[in-house]
């Protein structure tokens, strides 16, 4: 996940998702809608469709589910929960987008 004032990245397996704007926090919790990719690799296929991003952040910790609306499909598809802990190298899949 990257985050800063204007725009947060999320990838899950070899897909990711996109914020624009700032994340704001209410206690802690976040639900902001942006887009995503769920056919990122091995070669991108869109559109991005629209998705939810809602979570926690607690000290360095958040905690991030994705409900993306697979307008391609037809259908929804939920990513996460996922945890990461800022300043701790994330532990990624064998998915090569993820390691760029």
């Amino acid at each position: 996940m990257i985050v800063n004032d204007t725009s947060m990245h999320l990838h899950i397996g070899c897909t990711y998702g996109d914020v624009s704007g700032r994340v704001q926090l209410n206690q802690g919790a976040f639900d902001v809608n942006g887009s995503y990719m769920l056919r990122a690799y091995p070669i991108t296929v869109g559109p991005t469709v629209p998705a939810r991003f809602t979570g926690t952040v607690l000290g360095k910790i958040a905690t991030i589910t994705v409900t993306v609306n697979d307008t391609v499909q037809h259908q929804t598809v939920v990513k996460g929960p996922v945890v990461v802990t800022l300043g701790q190298t994330p532990q990624l899949g064998p998915c090569p987008i993820c390691r760029r």
